[in-house]
């Protein structure tokens, strides 16, 4: 027979069950006791004790033995057990304590006092009466069943209850059945429900709060203040975006530091003030294909219509982070390569290309193709790092030149870009395809310092204008089939200009030309503004008003409208018979304007990031677009007139969505 188990009934096979075999006893514990242990079957399958108060089960038949348990306190009751066994072999002896064991663990029930009484009996017979023991044990055994089962149920009851109260706190304690105990039982399986269907509520709300479009349209900002530009550099000031200095990567080498408290306080440091992520990304992330792309499909869902408004298209952030000063944006559909190309004072151009996403259906360059990209993409060439040489004019040009937007002129279709400023007095042509200088043209008498073009004819054919420091402007004829300046290419070294224009008694520092009304408009360091033919003939001077001196900008629409911007935000229009017609002060240090197409709006931009929308006729102002986290050096539109690029002092360019057609008067009264 099997050792005993300290606190528990004894594991044993009882001689009714011999046939069954060696089998498991289900036992069940009794607070306070051992945990149960487990045997192996003969199928060698391990089999483990199954919980039961004070009771065995034979695995093979299922019959139930109650009267095997022991007392509550677990002891071994010392003599007081009285086993099935020894009542199925015909031996009498013991005591009646298994009347009270049995008694307490079937509960207090009818069939547990039958089968303690008929127990009691049994042992009060006498040995020689086998007959009568015999019909006492079947007795036994009918009534041990029934109240077995009848515990079995009761118990799994109790412990289901007990279950459910000690996962959800439950105070009240069973009642072993009772009409309190099924309250408890039943306002706890409810609590159990309500908390599972809100944790279960929780991650989905959280889930689709992060699947948002406001999350999505904003997404790759935190990335860029993560992983991207704007974790490290000028970027991260202007984002706010600074942490201590060793928690960068790469900002300190443990191993080169040999004194041991240095390095013990260099990573008591570290560890106090966490690491930054490794920077993934120079430039910034793009938009996730949400709102911000859909903004320019025709048709978008309604949810989109405010954002569709939205006055900030994209942000394009170049690797190098030096200044952006010319913007040329040609992207007329019909060109070879659509692109707004980009000049930074390091004389680092780009050929940005343009994809036509905001015309209309069916409008001319439109398809839903590139419906789904930003307008504009970075150079390739520029992006991987790989083709910078192509990109960059090395030719020295000269120290005392402050590089601006008039040091650039980039042909209509985007192959050639002009640049001056050069120590040689002369000013280059470099083709953006390779970056390869093509022609040297002399012609001043000392360092160019500014160049204009005026509008294309059919095939590109152009005028260019050149001012010097030696008071004078050149005209000069760009040909569109040959891609030099001057009309015979067997003489490309050494062309001759079309008209010299005179009159400044210093430096020319801005020129437009508007080859629709045969006019060149210039303006020196110090002195009036001079209105030329293309001729060659001096028409007149535009006479600003006393403090109007210095002038820095000027702009000329086929109007006539005649727009210069002198020192300290001080605006003029003049009509092209020399008439001020109205003039303006700005609080702000202007680098850029720009008339629309019809002459009738300007848009101005300076070191105050803030782009600004006039009426030019009397300068009342029509819209202030939001505040940019650097100054504006140069702008341009495209061809369409509703997009707007601005090249920012930061090395990142942006894309304003502007529609003029809503500040026309008509357009207001109709709509």
């Amino acid at each position: 027979m099997p050792g005993k188990v300290p606190g528990l009934a004894e594991m044993l096979v009882l001689p009714k069950h011999q046939e069954c075999g060696p089998t498991t006893i289900n036992l069940q514990r009794t607070p306070g006791l051992n945990p149960p242990t487990s045997r192996t079957s003969r199928l060698g399958r391990p089999k483990q004790a199954v919980i039961r108060r004070r009771a065995r089960q034979c695995y093979r038949c299922g019959e139930m033995d109650i009267s095997l348990a022991r007392n509550g306190n677990g002891s071994s009751g010392g003599g007081r057990r009285a086993t099935a066994a020894a009542a199925a072999a015909g031996s009498g002896g013991g005591n009646s304590g298994s009347n009270g064991n049995a008694q307490q663990h079937t509960g207090n029930n009818g069939g547990g006092s039958a089968a303690a009484a008929a127990a009691a009996t049994q042992q009060r017979a006498p040995s020689g009466n086998s007959n009568s023991a015999n019909d006492t044990t079947k007795t036994t055994n009918s009534n041990s069943k029934a109240a077995a089962a009848t515990a079995t149920r009761r118990t799994q009851r109790q412990q289901r209850q007990r279950r459910r109260q000690r996962q959800h706190g439950s105070s009240s304690g069973s009642s072993g059945g009772t009409r309190g105990g099924a309250a408890a039982a039943a306002a706890a399986a409810a609590t159990a429900a309500a908390q599972r269907a809100q944790h279960e509520r929780q991650p989905t709300r959280n889930l689709l709060a992060l699947e948002s479009e406001f999350v999505s349209c904003q997404l790759h900002q935190w990335i860029d203040l993560i992983f991207g530009y704007k974790q490290r550099g000028p970027e991260a000031v202007r984002a706010l975006n600074v942490f201590h200095f060793l928690s960068y990567e790469g900002s300190v080498t443990l191993d080169t530091i040999t004194d041991s408290a240095q390095r013990e306080l260099m990573e008591s440091q570290i560890q106090a003030c966490g690491q930054t992520p490794s920077q993934l990304l120079i430039e910034p992330h793009p938009p996730r294909s949400s709102a911000m792309h859909l903004c320019f499909l025709p048709q978008s869902p309604l949810m989109f219509k405010d954002q569709m408004q939205q006055d900030v298209i994209m942000v394009l952030k170049f690797p190098s982070n030096s200044p952006v000063t010319h913007v040329a944006a040609n992207t007329l559909p019909h060109l070879s390569v659509p692109a707004a190309v980009t000049v930074t004072c390091s004389r680092l151009f780009a050929v940005n290309r343009w994809h036509n996403t905001v015309g209309l259906r069916g409008a001319p360059g439109y398809s839903l193709e590139q419906a789904h990209h930003l307008p504009i993409e970075m150079d390739p060439l520029i992006a991987n790092n790989s083709g910078v040489s192509k990109r960059q004019i090395t030719d020295l040009v000269d120290q005392s030149i402050q590089i601006n937007t008039h040091c650039f002129v980039v042909t209509a279709d985007n192959r050639y870009i002009l640049v001056c400023g050069f120590w040689d007095k002369s000013f280059r042509v470099y083709s953006t395809e390779t970056g390869k200088l093509t022609q040297i043209v002399f012609g001043h008498w000392d360092v160019v310092t500014c160049l204009a073009r005026s509008e294309s004819y059919i095939g590109g054919d152009c005028y260019i204008v050149s001012g010097s420091r030696d008071a004078t402007l050149l005209l000069w004829y760009w040909s569109g089939r040959h891609h030099i300046i001057g009309d015979n290419p067997n003489n490309s070294d050494y062309p001759a200009p079309r008209a010299v224009l005179t009159g400044h008694d210093h430096e020319v520092v801005c020129v437009s030309v508007c080859a629709e009304l045969g006019l060149v408009i210039s303006g020196a360091k110090e002195g009036p503004c001079l209105v030329h033919t293309i001729t060659g003939d001096l028409l007149r001077a535009l006479e600003g008003p006393e403090l109007c001196l210095r002038p820095r900008l000027i702009s000329v629409s086929s109007e006539g409208h005649c727009i210069i911007c002198y020192e300290r935000g001080r605006f003029c229009n003049f009509s092209i018979n020399g008439k001020l017609l109205a003039q303006m002060e700005v609080n702000d240090s202007t680098r850029a304007i720009l008339l629309s197409s019809d002459g009738q709006n300007l848009v101005t931009g300076g070191d105050n990031g803030v782009v600004e929308v006039w009426q030019a006729c009397d300068f009342k102002q029509l819209y202030i677009y939001p505040g940019c986290d650097a100054g504006i050096r140069a702008m341009d539109l495209s061809h369409d007139q509703r997009t707007l690029i601005t090249g920012m002092a930061s090395g990142s360019i942006v894309a304003f969505n502007i529609d003029f057609n809503r500040w026309h008067y008509e357009h207001q009264n109709r709509y």
